[in-house]
């Protein structure tokens, strides 16, 4: 599957009656785009040209954005190492990184990102061990419990 990176950045953003935030770039596979402080990434990305936003996992099938309103996770992309973030939810910021996501994505650890460690994902608690417990009440058929 060939990428969708136009050899030419072409901007698509309406002009007429909009007042934008100061511009800012990120950083998308590798290629600086343009974008505007306010922006959601999947706008910016929309704006330069950019219409698949990640690959599903099975069968490398492209997505791109959907409802636009953060409800179908089609345009989830990793941003700043990040997998699986809502990128028609997330606001654009200055040296933002921003990847195609591969299937279900996998967190990168990148010592020199912008990324804190409190944006990692938890720890997996240590399951306790397993106890005896009383048997639960029955129910009845309606499943109300009385």
């Amino acid at each position: 599957m060939e990428r969708e990176h136009p050899t030419e950045l072409v901007d698509r953003r309406v002009e007429d009656g909009l007042q934008r935030g100061r511009a800012v770039e990120v950083v998308f596979d590798g290629r600086r785009i343009p974008a505007f402080e306010g922006e959601t990434v999947a706008a910016a990305l929309l704006a330069a040209g950019t219409r698949v936003l990640r690959t599903t996992a099975r069968y490398a099938a492209p997505r791109g954005l959907y409802c636009g309103m953060g409800v179908c996770f089609e345009c989830v992309m990793t941003v700043d190492g990040r997998p699986n973030v809502r990128t028609c939810q997330t606001q654009v910021a200055d040296g933002m990184r921003i990847e195609t996501q591969k299937g279900e994505g996998q967190w990168t650890l990148d010592i020199g990102s912008k990324s804190s460690p409190k944006d990692a994902p938890p720890a997996k608690e240590p399951s306790p061990t397993h106890t005896s417990s009383p048997p639960l009440p029955p129910t009845t058929k309606c499943g109300c419990g009385t």
